[in-house]
C-alpha cells in the first residue's frame, strides 16, 4: 500500500507541474492579447487605425455593390 501511495504521489507531482506550466502559458497568452488590444485601441484613439466596425461596414457596402 505504501508503494502504491509513493508511486501515485510522483504522478500527482508530475500532473501538478504540468498544470502549472499550462496555466503559465495561458497567462502569457492572455497578457499578450491584452497588450495587443491596448495597442489597437491607442492607435484608434490617435486616428492611425479605424475601428473594426467601420471596416466591416465598408466591406459590407462593397459586397452589396457587387451583388
Amino acid at each position: 500500500m505504501i508503494e502504491t501511495f509513493i508511486r501515485d504521489a510522483g504522478r500527482f507531482e508530475l500532473i501538478v507541474s504540468t498544470e502549472l506550466r499550462m496555466k503559465a502559458i495561458i497567462d502569457d497568452v492572455i497578457a499578450h492579447l491584452d497588450l495587443n488590444t491596448q495597442a489597437y485601441l491607442m492607435n484608434v484613439a490617435q486616428g492611425n487605425l479605424s475601428l473594426v466596425e467601420d471596416m466591416v461596414k465598408v466591406v459590407e457596402e462593397e459586397n452589396e455593390k457587387i451583388k
